[in-house]
C-alpha cells in the first residue's frame, strides 16, 4: 500500500468566511468537514506567512525556528518535516504561489519545487515588473520584454501578470499549479507521497477584484477599487485608523467566497487523481490557512501585525486514515502538523491532530510582524493600536479566555470557541504567558538575501516597500 499525505493551504482565508462558506456549500470541503475533523479553535503561530509555514514544517513556534522576518530563515540545525519525509524515502511535491516556502528561507529538501506559480507563466524567462501608469508602464513593459533573452515568453509572463490585477481575468496560479500536481502524482504513481499545496487565491481580499467568469461582479469592480483605496492605499499612516461598514465587509467577504467556490474546484480536481490512483482511501488530506486577515478589527485591515482572532483563528480540516469523525473545539495549533504528518508515515511524536488525547494543554500565537521592529526607527507618529499583542496564549484549563502579553502588560480577554468573538482586555498577572515563553527555546535569527524574483513577488504581495 502506497502512503499519500496531502497538505492545503488557502492562504490568508479567514476563518469565519470559510465556516459560512461550508454553511452553503455542498462540495468537496464541506464532506470533508461532515466526515473528518473540523477544527473550530485551530491556531497559527504568527500573523503572517513566513514565521506560520515554517511552524507547520519545524512543529515549534517563530522564536524556536527562527524564522521571524522576510529575510530570515529557519534555522540550519532545526529539524523539519522535509528532512523526516526525505529520511523515510518518501517523495516530496511543494506547487506554491507564496514565495516564503522556498530554499532560501529554509524549506529545503523538495524532489519537486515551484512558487512561482501566481508570479509568471514561464519561470525559465523574464517577468516584467514596470513601474508607472498609462503609456509610461506599457513603454517600460516593452523595453523590459524586447530586452529579454526569451521576448516571446517574457511578454507572456509579462501579460499574465497585468491580467491577475484590475480586474483578474486569470488566477494566482491556482489551475496550472493543480494540473502540474497531478502530472506530478501520476509520475509518481508507486511512491509514497508528501503534496503541498498553497493557493494565493484567498489573499489579500481588499486587492482582489474579479476574475472573468465571476460575471455578476464585475459591475461592481469600481465599488472594490474604492475600497482598496480605503483599506490598502493609507499605507502605515492609516494603520489602526480603518473602519469599515457591515456592507463593505459583506462585500469583502462574498469577494473571498467567490475565490474559494473556484479554489475549492481545483481542490476537488486533486481529490478525483488521488481517487483515480487508488489512493484516496488510506491518503491523509489537511486543509488550512496560514492565518487570517482584519477586516477593520481595531482598526486594521489585512495582516502582519497582531494576535487578534480574526488574524491567527484558523480553518482546520482533516480527512483520512485513521481521522475520527469529530468537531473540535479545543484550542489547537497549526505546528501540529508536523507531528501528524511524520506520524502517518511511521513517525514517532506524542502529539498527532488525529487524537485529541494528545494535544498539549498550551497553545500559542507570537506578533512578528516585519512593521513592528521598524517603526520605533520611524519618526512618523504611529497610532498606538498598531503596537498590538505580542503573544497570546490559551491554556485548555480555560477554554474561553485568553491570555495576552502587550509590552509588559497582561491581559486577559474572553472568546468564544465558534466565532471569532474577542473581548477588550482586562489586566491580570503574566503567569500563563510567561510560563509558556519559559517553554520555548530561543535561537538566533539567521538572514539570508533573498533572490530578485522573490523580493519582486514580496513587493508585489507588500510585504516589501
Amino acid at each position: 500500500m502506497v502512503q499519500t499525505a496531502v497538505l492545503i493551504v488557502l492562504d490568508s482565508l479567514r476563518f469565519d468566511i470559510f465556516e459560512e462558506y461550508l454553511e452553503t456549500s455542498d462540495g468537496f470541503l464541506s464532506s470533508m468537514a461532515t466526515d473528518g475533523m473540523h477544527h473550530f479553535g485551530a491556531t497559527a503561530s504568527a500573523p503572517w506567512s513566513l514565521p506560520s509555514h515554517a511552524s507547520m514544517f519545524t512543529g515549534v513556534y517563530p522564536r524556536e525556528h527562527g524564522a521571524l522576518q522576510t529575510d530570515h530563515m529557519i534555522h540550519p540545525e532545526q529539524e523539519t518535516l522535509l528532512n523526516n519525509l526525505n529520511s523515510s524515502g518518501v517523495e516530496t511535491g511543494c506547487f506554491t504561489g507564496n514565495p516564503f516556502v522556498d530554499p532560501d528561507y529554509g524549506f529545503d529538501g523538495w524532489d519537486r519545487h515551484r512558487n512561482d506559480y501566481s508570479q509568471s507563466v514561464y519561470p525559465d524567462a523574464l517577468a516584467p515588473k514596470a513601474e508607472g501608469d498609462g503609456l509610461s508602464e506599457i513603454w517600460e513593459g516593452i523595453r523590459q520584454v524586447m530586452n529579454a533573452d526569451k521576448p516571446f515568453k517574457s511578454f507572456v509572463n509579462g501579460a499574465y501578470r497585468k491580467l491577475r490585477t484590475s480586474p483578474a481575468i486569470v488566477d494566482d496560479g491556482g489551475r496550472r499549479m493543480t494540473q502540474d500536481a497531478k502530472k506530478w502524482m501520476d509520475t509518481n504513481s508507486q511512491e509514497d507521497l508528501f503534496l503541498f499545496l498553497n493557493y494565493m487565491d484567498t489573499h489579500d481580499f481588499h486587492k482582489r477584484l474579479t476574475r472573468f467568469g465571476r460575471l455578476r461582479n464585475l459591475i461592481e469592480i469600481q465599488r472594490l477599487r474604492e475600497l482598496n483605496e480605503v483599506a490598502g492605499g493609507g499605507g502605515i499612516h492609516s494603520l489602526g485608523s480603518i473602519s469599515l461598514t457591515e456592507k463593505e465587509i459583506q462585500y469583502f467577504k462574498k469577494v473571498v467566497r467567490d475565490e474559494l467556490c473556484y479554489v475549492e474546484s481545483l481542490i476537488e480536481d486533486i481529490r478525483d487523481e488521488l481517487d483515480r490512483q487508488g489512493r484516496l482511501q488510506d491518503a491523509l488530506f489537511i486543509v488550512c490557512a496560514d492565518h487570517g486577515d482584519a477586516l477593520g478589527e481595531r482598526g486594521f485591515v489585512s495582516h502582519l501585525a497582531g494576535v487578534t482572532e480574526p488574524l491567527i483563528r484558523v480553518p482546520l480540516l482533516i480527512n483520512g486514515r485513521e481521522v475520527p469523525k469529530k468537531e473540535v473545539t479545543q484550542r489547537t495549533s497549526l505546528n501540529w502538523i508536523y507531528h501528524t504528518i511524520s506520524n502517518y508515515f511511521n513517525g514517532d511524536y506524542e502529539t498527532d491532530l488525529r487524537k485529541v488525547s494528545s494535544y498539549p494543554d498550551s497553545v500559542g500565537a507570537e506578533n512578528t510582524g516585519r512593521l513592528l521592529d521598524i517603526i520605533p526607527q520611524n519618526e512618523t507618529k504611529v497610532p498606538e493600536k498598531f503596537y498590538e499583542s505580542r503573544t497570546a496564549v490559551f491554556d485548555a484549563k480555560y477554554p474561553n479566555e485568553k491570555f495576552v502579553r502587550i509590552g509588559q502588560q497582561y491581559e486577559n480577554r474572553t472568546i468564544e470557541p465558534r466565532t471569532l468573538f474577542e473581548s477588550e482586555g482586562t489586566e491580570c498577572d503574566g503567569e500563563i504567558v510567561d510560563e509558556f515563553i519559559k517553554s520555548l527555546s530561543v535561537v538566533d535569527p539567521i538572514s539570508r538575501r533573498m533572490k530578485k524574483s522573490t523580493e519582486d513577488r514580496l513587493k508585489d504581495l507588500g510585504y516589501l516597500d
